[in-house]
């Protein structure tokens, strides 16, 4: 289907209802006549039909201020119909006003899909819903143009208007996404729009997120029982947030908690032996830091996570549900964390959100070099609503060429006071009459008239040339002499367009610092070569495109790109489409900060962080690499051991020293760690204690879970029967 006719306004021909037609019936809901500069009506054959627009159409006007054009708006690969009324070329907007399309006769029209935008000077300002409409007769759509801005003003994309405010909902926790989602407790900030706790998840049902903590259960945890951090004493449950010791009361703060009660000495029977800690499967242990019993007899932590006050945390954190535990970054949901979507570290492209592990643009893929604007995957060299990137949007007669708003009529960009008009780049104030005046919808001036300050008007300079204006019945250039010969009128100055390197062939075009203009073509002085309006002749003395991928004269010459950056279309970026200032580093795809951050792999650091993979650890840890499972941090006072981060001296099953460098492997019994070998202590006989808080030998007796203890021929107490408290 391709358009036949526009009728601007209302159909008048006689019958008109009796043919097929769509009249599109236009309302402004909120919007004044004088803030709407441009309405863009987008039309597009509807998914259903099997048909689509054949073959481009170039811009034609069809009323003053109304026209169309039919091409490839946003570098799909699929063509659109898109009409336009504009106030800076003539029309006037009410509050409803209606267009009518007519197909093309003889064909089956297709169903079409519409929708509107209406532009303030600078900005989308209002928006319609996208209608379905028939070219039927007497068939009509409304299009709806309703004010998209806040209490008077546009609020920005990642802003909505709550309350008649605009407000960030990518990271207000009160309105966490949308105007009512209050984060609460189960989330302690919002990042992109998501509740978060401690940088992962938002804390599943019948959980509270705890400032550095993460989240807790604190109806069960007895190291968070009934708030955050209250820990009940070593051997009480906690039930229903309240501490409990065998079922009953808690024991006063710092008594420890038997089996059978309160202890009345300080230590529980363990095993035949007193235990000043919990007794798991006949084992003393410290349920804060056992990752076999952690906060718990039973409940176990998995490397990478260790047990820290009672919880198997990552990096001093517990994860909620199934959050990764990233190196140097703590508890990530990859499944939805752009920082590290589908694995630790992997970052989404710019504007691209991490969906289900995978980045998406709208919930599509988009690959490079297609960019994502406004959850929509476009070309930026060939979309001409966002043109070299998202907050880039051509002009009316403006296509984008090579990520760059040209103006086809004369196969560049416009400069100065120049227009794009259909015929190509024309100055409407000022030029000799034989063209647009004031406006690309109005026509030359009359014989004998030329064009100054927008108006026509009569002269006796006949016709002047060379970009001249006429003045009086002078042809001048910027109120003085008009220009003649090979110089041209450019910007209020004659300018030879055949031998000034600043402004070869053309006003504006700069040859390069090394080249020399001949005969309007701009040479390269030692090879001659004879440079395209796109390219300059750098220091190498050969002809750049220094709008493409160079990257040693990326957008000018000796412009060099550092780093891991790379030359796109005359912009230095890092691989994830960001421009990183002179005071930033790329970093895989994100700009660290020279002053306070470091690169480690992909991810922006502190700059007191030590590395850790594609992470980093913070100040005071470690990085560990075991011989199998992720990189780890280990805090201070851990090892790193063949299971990843440890205590030492928990090497191996009876308390045995961990040596030697990582990963650290167990001393055999009897032995200890001394300057990275193993080695005996004490005197003869004794045997290494590294739990044993005076000495690391034990003076009598055995070493058993890491501490000295005496037997019955040693002078030691022996075991007593139950009620030993």
């Amino acid at each position: 289907m391709r358009l036949a006719t526009l009728l601007a306004l209302l159909a008048s021909s006689a019958g008109c209802n009796q043919r097929d037609a769509l009249r599109v019936e236009y309302v402004l809901e909120g919007l004044s006549t004088q803030e709407v500069v441009r309405v863009e009506t987008r039309v597009r054959v509807a998914p259903s039909d099997g048909r689509r627009f054949v073959g481009a159409q170039p811009f034609r006007s069809v009323a003053k201020g109304v026209g169309y054009e039919v091409r490839d708006f946003d570098g799909t690969g699929k063509l659109d119909l898109l009409i336009s009324h504009d106030a800076t070329f003539g029309y006037l907007f009410q509050s409803n006003f209606v267009h009518v399309l007519v197909p093309t006769e003889g064909e089956t029209p297709p169903p079409l899909v519409l929708s509107a935008r209406a532009f303030g000077p600078s900005s989308v300002i209002g928006a319609s819903d996208e209608m379905m409409g028939t070219l039927a007769p007497g068939a009509t759509v409304q299009l709806v143009l309703r004010d998209l801005r806040c209490g008077g003003q546009t609020c920005a994309s990642d802003r909505l208007c709550c309350g008649g405010k605009c407000i960030d909902v990518s990271s207000t926790v009160l309105r966490c996404g949308s105007c009512t989602n209050d984060c609460g407790k189960t989330g302690d900030s919002c990042i992109s729009g998501l509740c978060r706790c401690i940088g992962g998840s938002a804390c599943a049902n019948g959980k509270t997120c705890c400032s550095t903590l993460g989240c807790a259960d604190l109806m069960n945890d007895p190291f968070n029982c009934g708030d955050c951090g209250r820990a009940c004493n070593p051997g009480e449950t906690c039930l229903a947030g309240m501490c409990k010791c065998a079922g009953g009361p808690a024991c006063n703060t710092g008594v420890l908690c038997c089996d059978t009660g309160c202890s009345l000495t300080g230590s529980c029977p363990c095993n035949g032996a007193p235990c000043g800690k919990v007794c798991c499967s006949m084992s003393c242990v410290d349920t804060a830091s056992d990752n076999a019993n952690c906060g718990m007899c039973g409940k176990s932590c998995t490397a990478p996570l260790a047990c820290a006050a009672g919880g198997c945390k990552c990096m001093g954190t517990i994860c909620s549900g199934s959050d990764a535990c990233c190196p140097g970054v703590g508890c990530r949901n990859s499944q939805n964390d752009n920082a590290n979507c589908g694995m630790c570290g992997k970052a989404c492209p710019t504007n691209q959100t991490c969906v289900g592990g995978m980045c998406k643009c709208g919930g599509a893929n988009c690959a490079a070099p297609n960019i994502c604007c406004n959850n929509t995957c476009i070309n930026p060299q060939s979309s001409d609503s966002y043109c070299g990137g998202c907050n880039t949007m051509c002009k009316m007669f403006e296509h984008c060429t090579g990520g760059q708003c040209q103006c086809p009529g004369s196969g560049r960009k416009c400069i100065g006071s120049e227009t794009c008009c259909s015929e190509g780049c024309i100055d409407l104030q000022n030029n000799d009459g034989t063209v647009h005046c004031g406006s690309c919808a109005n026509a030359a001036c009359p014989a004998g008239q030329v064009c100054q300050s927008g108006s026509c008007v009569i002269t006796g300079c006949g016709t002047c040339t060379n970009g001249n204006i006429c003045t009086g019945v002078m042809c001048t250039c910027g109120g003085g002499p008009g220009c003649t010969g090979s110089q041209y009128c450019c910007s209020g100055v004659c300018k030879d367009l055949q031998n000034d390197p600043n402004n070869c062939n053309m006003c504006g075009r700069k040859c390069g610092p090394a080249a020399t203009c001949v005969a309007g073509a701009c040479y390269c002085p030692d090879q001659f070569d004879v440079c395209s309006t796109s390219q300059l002749c750098c220091a190498s003395f050969t002809c750049v495109d220094t709008t493409m991928w160079s990257n040693q004269h990326c957008g000018m010459c000796g412009n060099a790109c550092r780093g891991s950056e790379y030359c796109d279309f005359g912009t230095c970026r890092c691989f994830g489409g960001q421009v990183c200032s002179l005071s930033q580093t790329c970093c895989g795809p994100s700009c660290c900060n020279n002053a306070s951050q470091r690169c480690c792999g992909s991810t922006c650091c502190a700059s007191t962080d030590s590395c850790c993979g594609l992470g980093c650890c913070p100040q005071g840890q470690a990085c560990c690499q075991p011989p199998s499972g992720p990189m780890q941090c280990c805090a201070p006072g851990q090892v790193c051991g063949a299971g990843g981060c440890q205590a030492p001296g928990s090497c191996g099953g009876n308390g045995q020293s961990c040596c030697g460098m990582p990963p650290a492997a167990p001393c055999n019994v009897g032995l200890i760690c001394n300057t990275g070998t193993c080695q005996p202590c004490g005197d003869i006989g004794q045997q290494c204690c590294p739990g044993n808080p005076i000495q690391p030998a034990c003076t009598a007796g055995q070493c058993t879970a890491g501490t000295c203890q005496l037997t019955i021929s040693d002078g030691g107490i022996p075991p007593v029967g139950d009620g030993f408290m």
